[in-house]
């Protein structure tokens, strides 16, 4: 999977991201979850939970 580098808060990426961190009814309309953290991604990925996108600095 290629790395896209995001230079714009402004980006949809972005913005879709933040939606699923403010309301759970964003979430659940789009199936996802977040996961913050070192730790908890790693269990995301040994649980074999399917990871949509990455973000990290």
């Amino acid at each position: 999977m290629p790395i896209e580098k995001i230079t714009s808060r402004k980006s949809s990426v972005v913005k879709n991201a933040a939606a699923l961190l403010q309301k759970a009814e964003n979430r659940s309309e789009a199936g996802l979850f977040m996961a913050e953290g070192a730790r908890l991604c790693a269990d995301a990925a040994r649980s074999q939970t399917e990871i949509a996108a990455c973000f990290f600095t």
